[in-house]
């Protein structure tokens, strides 16, 4: 049967008419749409979510953007990364799909996650999140209103975590490359308290007021940002983790003025128990990784009279037993005169290099000593702007001298290796040369 061309006409319209109503309705009921709407200036400050392993209670700290989480009565820092997360997929939680009822195969009855949401502008939302859809990228939800919908099972994903999913992964909550102050104490007795006066520059004010060594100050903190943590631990008995009464605690105050107190306590096979922050910021670290074996004050103790760099240096000296040498060195020739020989650079930096390691080893503790008699050794040092320093080695015991600086008697000691060590350089680069004088 031949159709005319008005019929078909009106065919073609019905058909246009079903198609679009059905792509309506399709549209609407798959249309991506927000579960709720954030006013402008409202922000969540608040999330209490329930899972399979407990409920979490989420606080947005006042006046700043960091976030804590508490569970059974234990406040810990939280990821930030993860919170920015989980921020971003609640506030932008789609509705794939509303639903016209509840069915028990949603999973809603018994929800793998209930969130209760609350606002700075005192609103609140609630949803429970159920069952994955029949498309594994979608989860049945309901909201406080019962409205039951299909929402990405990525919101859900975020909330069905245990405590070690929310908490920080951080070791430092300071600049670990820019610490300005450091104190380390041991069974809760203060050892050694420095501070960075310039950016090469570590100094002591506890025990002793001294410089302290930069080299080997820079290289542990160094070594500090390669900590990870471990894990962190199920339960805590704190005597039993050996931080009821911290065996080790490490004080660390940044440029910005930030300051955090790490506490340390038992190994734990591989692992040793530490407290990173508040009470609950327990972690598991590397044992392997913690040694603060240098944090000692003889360790850390850098008296050294002649830290000059040898640009600056116009010549030295030095006088042992009945015997003397005294350097000059000209810059220009880069060559040294000593009394009726000559030394070229590379000798003389060989001498160079041992004689400025005359550095202290040790303080003796008590009042400074009274230095008697004649020095064993006697070291100057000349620089070119005219300045000098100068360094005498009296008697302290059979392994060690006091050290006399720039006419000061000082309780200060150095090690009588590094007197015997200076003068084997010496008489091995004095060896064919006519270069001693007796005295």
């Amino acid at each position: 049967m031949k159709i005319n061309a008005g019929k078909k006409y009106l065919i073609l319209v019905i058909l246009i008419v079903v198609f679009a109503a059905g792509f309506f309705i399709m549209n609407s009921a798959y249309a991506s749409s927000p579960a709720f709407v954030l006013r402008n200036g409202e922000d969540i400050n608040s999330i209490m979510l329930t899972n399979v392993f407990g409920t979490f209670i989420f606080t947005k700290q006042q006046n700043s953007e960091n976030w804590v989480v508490e569970t059974d009565g234990i406040s810990y820092t939280t990821h930030a990364a993860k919170m920015e997360l989980i921020l971003e997929v609640l506030s932008n939680m789609p509705v794939r799909r509303v639903l016209d009822s509840e069915m028990d195969d949603y999973g809603l009855k018994y929800p793998a996650a209930f969130v209760v949401l609350g606002t700075n502008a005192g609103r609140r939302y609630e949803y429970s999140f159920g069952k994955n859809g029949s498309d594994v990228h979608t989860v049945y939800a309901k909201s406080m209103t019962s409205d039951v919908f299909l929402t990405d099972s990525f919101v859900s994903d975020q909330l069905t975590g245990s405590l070690a999913a929310y908490r920080n992964k951080n070791v430092f909550s300071v600049d670990i490359l820019n610490i300005e102050s450091l104190e380390y104490l041991s069974g809760g007795q203060a050892v050694i308290n420095c501070y960075k006066e310039t950016p090469i520059e570590w100094y002591m004010n506890y025990p002793w007021i001294a410089p302290a060594r930069h080299i080997e100050l820079t290289e542990m903190l160094a070594r500090m940002t390669n900590w990870v943590i471990a894990g962190f631990p199920e339960t805590i008995d704190l005597n039993e983790a050996g931080l009821d009464a911290p065996l080790e605690t490490l004080i660390l105050v940044d440029r910005d003025g930030n300051r955090q107190t790490l506490d340390f306590g038992s190994i734990n096979g591989l692992t040793r128990y530490a407290r990173t922050g508040e009470r609950g910021d327990i972690v598991l670290l590397y044992a392997q990784d913690i040694d603060f074996s240098i944090l000692s004050p003889d360790t850390l103790l850098f008296i050294a009279p002649f830290r000059t760099p040898i640009a600056q240096v116009s010549g030295l000296s030095v006088s042992h037993g009945n015997e003397a040498w005294d350097l000059s060195y000209d810059q220009g020739l880069e060559t040294a005169f000593w009394n009726y020989g000559i030394l070229n650079n590379e000798e003389f930096v060989r001498i160079f290099f041992r004689f400025i390691s005359m550095v202290a080893d040790g303080r003796d503790t008590g009042t400074v000593p009274r230095l008697h008699g004649y020095p064993l050794a006697t070291l100057s040092l000349n620089r070119t702007d005219g300045t000098s320093s100068r360094l005498e080695l009296f008697p302290r015991n059979e392994n060690g001298f006091f050290m006399r600086i720039n006419g000061e008697d000082t309780p200060y000691y150095i090690h009588a290796e590094r007197l015997s060590n200076l003068m084997d350089r010496i008489s091995e680069q004095a060896e064919g040369k006519s270069n001693t004088i007796p005295l």
